[in-house]
């Protein structure tokens, strides 16, 4: 027995060396080198040590990582595969597409894995490497195809894991396509399981930069238009031309980023009035009212007043609905008329049902939601009573005598939040 577990020790090691020097081979030289990244491949195989699994999927992603170009690969046509070409050209085809057959293996590897999960841990961290670092490479959708349902998933870790890399990759995407390809599937999962997932996976919505919507560009016809009445001299044409060629490609790369952000923007209001509308019991409704007042000035003119009636039949629904969700619906509704000038929005109802929602609040117990719940009545008086430059005196009035009223019963720390308030209502 112990001769048997040195031999598997002895063994480990070599397969680990073997590990390393085919590795570095490879790195040395990809083109030459690149055929044994079959063999790297091959030490993840199932029956083989699990710690010289993980290890070869580390190595094996990060040799990829390194020598995988900084370009996407195309695929070769029929004709072009006849084609006779130079030598050169032939060996770096033939790389390329070698190199495309490992990576598609890698990632299928990776995927396999995920449901293993003694291995499913490295698999979603590979995966997640290569999603922020080969963003430009081949098969990128798939990754983010492969992902985005981790967001889901049973292992606390895992879905840390792919939250915080959706969220760097969005952050560093300059031109929407990932954000584009993430909102999508996020949208797809979110509907696919009955709006019944953890409870953060919209709040990656909130990352997303949208500000091209609305600052669109100037017409690609006219800017080129503008380039051409300019007077040029012989010595300054040639400059002028790639000065031409330079703002005729930035307006297209911003008219395809707005394009872009434009359907963003459309899946991100489909899931949101999906929820708002149909699924109001859904564990995401927070993060959906959070979304609506972080957008609220892009949302279209047509689809207010009924989203504001969605909010007040919300508001004034039954008490089965909670009291947080309700605070946070007045809040977002506020948040959008103030967003819509050209709107005549009556906001008096909602004004009346935080003045009951305040009666219902005097009578709760103190719960692991107080805080919260404590938070957001601070943040709703904020909104409706110090941000309006113009109030009825009656209105004040009331809310002064119910909020004194409310003293009586609240927390030391609730009470000196709403005596404040009172205070610079008198200012």
């Amino acid at each position: 027995m112990v001769k048997k577990e040195k031999e598997d020790v002895g063994t480990d090691a070599e397969e680990k060396n073997h590990l390393a020097a085919l590795c570095a081979l490879v790195m040395q030289d990809p083109e030459k080198n690149g055929k044994l990244m079959k063999q790297i491949l091959e030490k993840t195989n199932e029956e083989k040590p699990i710690l010289l699994r993980k290890l070869a999927l580390i190595s094996g992603g990060a040799v990829l990582k390194d020598i995988i170009p900084g370009y996407f690969i195309r695929e070769l046509t029929q004709i072009e595969k006849e084609t006779i070409v130079t030598k050169e050209v032939k060996q770096l085809r033939d790389y390329e597409q070698s190199l495309l057959k490992y990576y598609k293996t890698f990632l299928k590897i990776a995927e396999q894995g995920l449901k293993d999960s003694s291995f499913a841990f490295i698999c979603a961290k590979s995966l997640c490497d290569l999603l922020i670092s080969a963003r430009h490479f081949n098969f990128h959708a798939n990754i983010v195809a492969v992902v985005v349902p981790l967001l889901d998933s049973s292992s606390n870790q895992i879905s840390t894991l792919v939250y915080s890399s959706l969220v760097e990759l969005i952050k560093e995407d300059f031109t929407a396509e990932s954000s584009l390809l993430i909102v999508r599937s996020i949208t797809d999962l979110v509907k696919r399981r009955g709006y019944r997932t953890r409870e953060n996976i919209l709040d990656i919505f909130l990352e997303l930069n949208l500000n091209q919507v609305l600052n669109a560009p100037e017409p690609l016809e006219k800017q080129v238009k503008k380039s051409s009445e300019k007077k040029v001299t012989k010595r300054s044409e040639e400059k002028n031309i790639e000065k031409q060629l330079e703002e005729a490609e930035t307006a297209i790369s911003q008219r395809d980023m707005k394009k872009r952000q434009s359907e963003i923007l459309k899946y991100v209001f489909v899931t949101y009035f999906r929820i708002i509308k149909k699924a109001q019991e859904s564990i995401l409704l927070p993060s959906v009212l959070h979304g609506f007042s972080r957008f609220a000035h892009l949302i279209s003119i047509e689809v207010v007043q009924d989203l504001l009636q969605v909010l007040k039949t919300f508001i004034a629904s039954d008490s089965t609905k909670s009291i947080e969700n309700k605070l946070e619906a007045t809040l977002t509704a506020f948040e959008v008329a103030k967003h819509q000038e050209t709107l005549n929005v009556d906001l008096k109802e909602f004004y009346n049902h935080f003045y009951s929602l305040l009666n219902d609040i005097h009578f709760l117990p103190s719960d692991p939601k107080s805080q919260r719940r404590e938070t957001l009545i601070l943040r709703t008086l904020s909104k409706l009573f110090l941000e309006p430059k113009k109030l009825p005196i009656e209105r004040v009035a009331g809310f002064i005598k119910r909020l004194s009223i409310l003293t009586l019963g609240t927390n030391s720390e609730l009470t000196i939040g709403i005596l404040l308030f009172i205070h610079r209502m008198f200012k």
